[in-house]
């Protein structure tokens, strides 16, 4: 038997190794074609913000900052010296007044920020065109075999190339935005640096080309340029600055690696960052050894410069609300949002953040962080003014969403049926359309004259070296520009009641602009502050023996005007000031006179109010206009009808009276003015019917609901 033969199996071909995955597609704008998007976005933008910002000073902090910008001075807390140098350079520019021309530097800082804005979303193209089948797996590090449209055709699409400036633009029309950019502000400054800093870290985080440059020599530029951005940024609104802080961490943690941040470049571009804010921030003692400068706060010593740059003042605000404010905080913010990149924009950054977690993660969670950080700080912060500026932030990191959503519809959609892509590109250049004409009303501030006819109206009533005490930084604020920048009534004596429970305004500002003033009430005066420095260093203090000193200190003040020169004061101010005087109603004033003992009060006409802008509709009202300095109006107004209709003028108090009415409809105090009028001419039935009135708008009107018992008690039954 014949051994078997070996054969020898033969093994099956070796499988072919597999293809490398093909180099992700690189969509690269080019120089050129990223400077006409910039420009396409800058000037349109620039141009209708010049048309529509106020042409002087507007209410606010409107005043305080641009009197810090001209004179190099401190401002209030944190001081914003990077905005105060720069506001500087824009004073001498020859674009009208003081006011404009500051202003002038917030358009163009917001018409900055909107191009940035087109730069970041011409570098989304770059980021997230790389189709998700080239993609590795972050966990395996294999390839990932995903059905996906394919990568746009190249060159660009024109559609794609309409984005960025589509999306710049309508971001430059959002109501928060162009509010800011028409008025001396700090947001808009702010704004455009945050922006700054996102496009040099979304540059910095971009694979290197291997023909240009490593990650560790331009890409070590970006960050630290990135950095040092971010350290001049904390030299203007700083809070809203540093909450972005994490989100931008994150963005370099994802990206390159958690290593990274404890890096030698990482290092370097921190320590620059920090340099950056410790040298701006150097400005603010320097500024507060200006004698002609405002000094707020006098930042001289440490312990003074840390509480201005901390806005030790400010910090009672933060968590101060209840659920109750936070929701109504919350609901607020929701109604703005809504509109601000229109809410089909709205839509459209939502989708994007969905499309940069699947195409850039670590964009998607910077901008999630970003929003999140600034709106629980928002909401959580309670402030009387300018809280829509807050969500800056939070806008510009919808607007980056937006960029990346309609991108994503822009490759869904190539290649496709024309149709869609005509729809779509029209679509996308109908948003800033449409934020234009939707907001061009509520922020052309071309016949804006509200804060200087408010300041003008109160000092009207007050004569030649008159004092004028006042708790409204509606009219203080643009007071303060026009007194010092315009020369407007230097001979009055102007306090701000608020400010004068701070040491550095009593024994610093006071004390330079009114010397024989302070002179006279030295002994109420030191006695003060000798309370007050204890309260503001933290030591035990009396809060009863503070309060009376201070009332003590402006009653001073009253006693050395009076009787040589008048004595005024704005409503509501605090109790105890002015007892034992007469109040008289003197146009948006009460003139304070010695009583004489027999009662009699001298007539003494109050002036006529200048109200363009608040009933004619020539100007916009914003919340501040519209919420405090028109009611106050009105209720001068009724004031001044009462005090016209006790001396017998009946027909021009009841023309006051109407006219506080079209000011204010819902102000209790008119009827009742009105009620008491119509008794003192014996229009009983009609003086009962604006009780009524008054009692409606306002149940807890004693004076009226006391008033209309008599009546219907004489009448023997309620009238009709």
């Amino acid at each position: 038997m014949s051994k078997a033969k070996r054969t020898k199996k033969a093994s099956p071909p070796a499988a072919a190794a597999p293809a490398p995955a093909p180099p992700p597609a690189r969509l690269v704008l080019d120089a050129r074609a990223r400077a006409i998007q910039a420009t396409i976005t800058a000037l349109p933008a620039l141009l209708v913000y010049g048309l529509t910002m106020a042409p002087t000073v507007t209410l606010v902090d409107s005043g305080e900052l641009i009197l810090s910008c001209a004179t190099l001075g401190v401002a209030h807390p944190p001081g914003f010296p990077l905005y105060t140098l720069l506001g500087h350079l824009f004073c001498y520019l020859p674009l009208g007044s003081l006011a404009a021309r500051v202003t002038w530097f917030s358009a163009v800082s917001a018409a900055g920020a909107a191009m940035v804005l087109t730069l970041v979303a011409a570098e989304l193209v770059t980021l997230t065109a790389v189709p998700r089948s080239h993609r590795q797996s972050p966990s395996r590090g294999k390839d990932r075999v995903e059905e996906e449209t394919p990568p746009p055709s190249y060159p660009l699409p024109l559609f794609q190339r309409l984005v960025p400036p589509a999306v710049g633009l309508t971001f430059a029309f959002s109501t928060a935005l162009w509010t800011f950019a028409g008025v001396a502000e700090v947001y808009a400054l702010n704004t455009l640096l945050l922006a700054l800093v996102i496009l040099l870290m979304l540059k910095w985080i971009r694979p290197a080309e291997p023909a240009r440059d490593t990650p560790g020599e331009t890409g070590g530029l970006l960050l630290t340029a990135a950095a040092i951005t971010f350290g001049l940024a904390l030299g203007v609104h700083h809070v809203t600055v540093l909450l972005t802080l994490p989100a931008f961490l994150a963005l370099a943690w994802l990206a390159r690696g958690g290593r990274f941040l404890r890096s030698r470049p990482a290092l370097l571009a921190a320590g620059a960052g920090v340099a950056a804010t410790v040298l701006v921030y150097a400005f603010l003692p320097l500024a507060a050894a200006n004698p002609e400068g405002l000094n707020w706060g006098n930042p001289v010593s440490w312990q003074r410069f840390f509480w201005h740059i901390t806005g030790k003042q400010y910090q009672v605000n933060l968590f101060s609300g209840d659920a109750a404010v936070v929701g109504r905080e919350i609901r607020d913010f929701a109604g703005w949002a809504f509109w601000q990149l229109t809410p089909l924009g709205l839509a459209g950054a939502l989708a994007g953040l969905v499309s940069l977690w699947k195409r850039h993660r670590p964009l998607c969670v910077c901008l999630v962080l970003v929003i999140l950080l600034n709106v629980v700080y928002a909401v959580n912060y309670e402030i009387a003014e300018d809280k829509e500026a807050y969500y800056l932030p939070t806008y510009l990191a919808l607007a980056i969403a937006l960029g990346a959503g309609a991108l994503s519809l822009v490759r869904r959609v190539t290649g496709r049926r024309r149709w869609p892509v005509f729809v779509l590109a029209g679509v996308v250049a109908a948003l800033p359309v449409w934020n234009l004409i939707r907001h061009w009303p509520l922020n052309d501030r071309g016949n804006y004259t509200l804060a200087r006819d408010y300041v003008e109206n109160m000092l009207r009533g007050v004569g030649p070296r008159g004092l004028l005490l006042t708790r409204d930084w509606q009219f203080y604020s643009p007071y303060l520009y026009l007194r010092h920048l315009e020369n407007f009534r230097p001979d009055a004596v102007v306090v701000d009641v608020n400010l004068l429970r701070r040491s550095w305004y009593v024994e610093g500002f006071l004390v330079r602009q009114y010397p024989e003033m302070m002179k006279a009430c030295t002994p109420e005066s030191r006695r003060f502050l000798e309370d007050l420095r204890r309260f503001e260093t933290g030591q035990s203090y009396d809060a009863g023996r503070i309060q009376s000193r201070f009332i003590a200190l402006i009653n001073a003040m009253i006693r050395f005007q009076l009787p040589g020169q008048e004595a005024h004061l704005t409503l509501p101010l605090e109790d105890g000031v002015g007892e034992g005087l007469q109040w008289i109603p003197a146009g948006l004033t009460m003139r304070l006179l010695p009583d004489d003992g027999t009662g009699a009060t001298p007539f003494q006409p109050p002036p006529e109010l200048n109200l363009r802008g608040l009933l004619d509709g020539s100007a916009p009202l914003d919340g501040v206009a519209a919420g405090k300095v028109r009611p106050y109006y009105a209720l001068m107004q009724a004031n001044n009808g009462r005090y016209l209709g006790m001396n017998n003028r009946f027909e021009e108090a009841y023309r006051r009276l109407e006219l506080a009415r079209r000011l204010n409809p819902v102000l209790d105090r008119t009827y009742e003015f009105k009620g008491e009028l119509l008794l003192a001419e014996g229009q009983a039935q009609a003086a009962a019917t604006a009780f009524q009135q008054a009692l409606r708008r306002n149940p807890a009107n004693t004076v009226a609901r006391q008033r209309l018992q008599q009546l219907q008690s004489g009448a023997g039954g309620r009238p009709r």
